[in-house]
């Protein structure tokens, strides 16, 4: 049951970060329901996985590159994962 958490929780936080949510670690955090220091343990899991995750200083915000592609929609535009 746990890993099945982890798993959705992952992938709303994907969801999050695709559709351009601007705001801190601790915020994307909060609206997952995680603690700042997972999501950035997620972080570390999405580049293992070969998803880089990084943060525009200028936009503020976190932004999804898939390693050695250039233009993959990881979500269709209303996907919405279930937060269960």
């Amino acid at each position: 049951m746990r890993f099945r958490k982890y798993q959705q929780n992952k992938a709303y936080l994907l969801a999050i970060i695709n559709r351009n949510t601007a705001g801190s670690a601790q915020t994307l955090a909060s609206l997952v329901g995680i603690s700042r220091r997972t999501f950035f343990e997620y972080l570390k899991d999405y580049k293992e996985e070969g998803i880089l995750v990084t943060y525009d200083k200028v936009e503020k915000k976190y932004k999804i590159k898939i390693a050695e592609c250039n233009e993959i929609a990881l979500f269709p535009h209303n996907f919405v994962p279930s937060k269960k």
